[in-house]
């Protein structure tokens, strides 16, 4: 993960705020609506990326800095894994109800992913 933050950085590349949408169907990213500018977007447009949960391999956060994350998705149509890492406004936090609420559902596939969930926004450093 720093690697690939310190490749940004070298090549002067802006990051994009974005929206992540978690469900039982999977991962959507999202570009951020702007307010004043662009009340009506096409959806196709906004959309950056979608990995159904089957293709999630591995979700983790950077040790050293709380604000970033990743999970490395099969990608679909090259059948390559890539490493999707985002810096979130806000640090990313452990919810222990999550927890509860996950042991009750059993479902253990979908617990790395959804324990990223966060009150804010995030950037994506694809």
């Amino acid at each position: 993960m720093r690697r690939v933050r310190y490749e940004f950085k070298a090549r002067n590349i802006k990051k994009r705020a974005v929206d992540i949408v978690v469900s039982v169907d999977g991962v959507k990213v999202v570009l951020q609506r702007r307010k004043k500018r662009q009340k009506y977007m096409d959806e196709s447009k906004m959309l950056v990326m979608s990995h159904p949960m089957y293709r999630i391999y591995y979700v983790a956060h950077d040790l050293y800095d709380p604000q970033i994350f990743s999970y490395v998705a099969r990608d679909g149509a090259s059948n390559s894994f890539k490493c999707n890492v985002f810096k979130c406004v806000e640090k990313v936090n452990h919810y222990p109800e999550m927890d509860k609420l996950y042991e009750k559902m059993e479902i253990e596939t979908l617990l790395p992913v959804v324990l990223v969930l966060w009150d804010g926004k995030c950037a994506l450093m694809d």
